[in-house]
């Protein structure tokens, strides 16, 4: 008897555990190939020529050779991560986790996690027959219970053990496959948490989008909503136009870019009777919107402009910085605002002051039309002719330019390296201070992943297998963009109405406003068909307004 309800009791833990995979159609193949968060397959210029295989994974003596070590090793049960740039994310979520570590020296050789099941708890459920919503947990009291009990069998064996408690926050890796297949992993140990399908394979997919409650993904001009812990289907909304980009969560909203040259705003709560907001543009196709850390606001770039918008149901625009040149790459997110980095070279730190929105400015004299890494103080910009340069934050001071030659991204920063791929698939160690090449192996590897979250090399094959490394004294995650962030900026609120400074440098005269907030704050609704230069121009005055005039009109 007692067989059999031990046997019983691991098939409940089991079952919990598979109710939240979503199955998928059976027709579908089970392989994945992950891109990284900014940049799509072509812009590395890797093909059959080059030799390189993006199956390929680095073996134990090559992880160590570049000083890394695998943390795990995981296969997504999904096939090839398709059109969208973004098929792979890391979020630092707000959800803790935690438990009690027994370590020897400085080595850890056990976790207990509170919130595993707990089995004797549960086999007493399955005695007395009750019924449970959830099963029980551990919990704290147990979690250390265990621990200490583990301990002494290492004090037992001359082996000096300890016992700590931890409580950090979890960080999720989401994927979107071609299919639209989207999975959820522990990121820092390779576990499948939950996978679900959406849309339909031969639409074009695009995402995922992530924050702590939603993951936003798009199948051809279909919206779809997604409980992060969960991937649970939420809603999801057919709109008028197909995504060009990524859509994004931020707090209860998601932000789309469109073919029709627009960013729509809708409700994640309630997608399907959500009523659609939108800043519209007379051309240029908008990259995907792009979140600050506290989620106060979001930034996009369109031609030689970089928006800054309040978040919110409405698209509140906050400030506008006007280059030179035209904005290819996306806006990278910083502690206190965004680093841009225009098509000619030249690096912007923004702030989300509406008075003084230029920091800094840093001029690189070279193409680029990659995002730049900012991590732990440090911009990462790579040239589209493969050159990695590193500027100070802070200012914009050039520290150095790498050694290494023909870059295509910077993959994670360390206290003292940063890692990084080549054009041709290798991975290269290079000295944080210095930027000289401290190891490098010498054959191609799987697409490494452009992580700005924290310190783990995460490689993705197409097959589908996926990797995680880290230096060896990193047991656990070193974040650069934690989890709870304080309010952007010093706290200012953008108002409705109100009328902002425009002390930018701006081009040469185009016919535009000279005051990008000119616009009234009582706007007339717009039609599909709005053809305004600048959204964010000038409004005419008496009848020679038009609805087309106004970017921000409702569907």
């Amino acid at each position: 008897m007692r067989f059999f309800s031990q046997n019983l009791v691991n098939s409940l833990v089991n079952i919990d555990s598979t109710l939240r995979m979503s199955r998928v159609n059976f027709y579908r193949s089970t392989a994945i190939s992950c891109l990284c968060i900014s940049v799509a397959f072509s812009m590395f210029g890797l093909g059959s020529s080059t030799g390189y295989s993006i199956d390929s994974l680095p073996t134990d003596a090559e992880a160590n050779q570049l000083g890394l070590v695998v943390q795990w090793q995981a296969q997504s049960q999904r096939t090839p991560i398709g059109t969208g740039k973004t098929g792979i994310v890391l979020w630092p979520s707000k959800e803790k986790r935690e438990g009690f570590v027994v370590k020897v020296g400085s080595r850890e050789v056990a976790r207990i996690d509170a919130n595993q099941i707990d089995r004797a708890a549960v086999e007493k459920l399955v005695f007395a027959e009750t019924r449970v919503a959830k099963l029980p947990k551990i919990g704290m009291e147990a979690a250390e219970a265990q621990a200490t009990k583990i301990a002494k069998y290492y004090n037992v064996l001359n082996r000096d053990a300890s016992i700590e408690k931890y409580d950090e926050a979890i960080t999720y890796l989401i994927t979107a496959s071609r299919d639209g297949a989207v999975e959820g992993f522990d990121a820092e140990s390779g576990k499948s948490l939950w996978s679900t399908s959406i849309g339909d394979y031969r639409l074009p997919t695009y995402g995922p989008g992530v924050n702590d409650n939603f993951v936003a993904v798009s199948n051809g001009s279909t919206l779809y909503a997604i409980d992060t812990n969960t991937g649970k289907l939420i809603g999801q909304r057919k709109l008028n136009e197909s995504l060009a980009a990524a859509p994004q969560p931020v707090n209860n909203n998601i932000y789309c870019s469109t073919l029709g040259n627009a960013i729509l705003s809708l409700d994640a709560t309630n997608l399907a009777e959500s009523v659609i907001t939108s800043a519209r543009f007379s051309s240029g196709v908008p990259s995907p919107v792009i979140p600050s850390h506290s989620r106060q606001f979001i930034a996009w770039p369109n031609k030689n402009y970089v928006y800054l918008a309040e978040s919110g149901r409405s698209i509140s625009l906050w400030s506008r910085l006007v280059g030179q040149d035209s904005f290819i790459a996306s806006p990278q997110a910083t502690t206190d605002g965004f680093i841009a980095v225009s098509s000619t070279g030249m690096v912007y730190r923004m702030s989300l002051s509406r008075t003084e929105s230029i920091m800094w400015r840093a001029n690189l004299a070279a193409q680029c039309t990659t995002t730049p890494l900012v991590a732990d103080g440090v911009i990462l910009v790579v040239t589209d002719a493969g050159a990695m340069v590193a500027l100070s934050e802070s200012d914009g001071e050039r520290f150095w330019i790498a050694e290494e030659s023909a870059l295509a991204q910077p993959l994670a920063i360390t206290p003292d390296r940063i890692y990084a791929q080549l054009k041709a698939g290798q991975l290269a160690a290079i000295d944080r201070k210095s930027g000289k090449t401290l190891a490098r192996v010498d054959r191609a590897f799987a697409l490494g992943m452009h992580n700005d979250v924290n310190d783990r090399i995460v490689l993705c094959s197409e097959s589908g297998a996926m990797m995680c490394l880290h230096e060896p004294l990193a047991v656990r995650p070193r974040l650069n963009r934690p989890a709870n962030m304080p309010s952007d900026a010093d706290g200012k609120t953008a108002k409705e109405g109100s009328e902002a400074e425009d002390t930018m440098t701006q081009p040469a005269a185009t016919g535009d406003t000279e005051d990008p907030f000119g616009a009234p704050s009582t706007m007339n609704k717009m039609d599909d068909t709005g053809n305004a230069t600048d959204p964010f121009g000038t409004t005419p005055s008496g009848d020679s307004m038009k609805k087309s005039d106004d970017p921000f009109g409702g569907f």
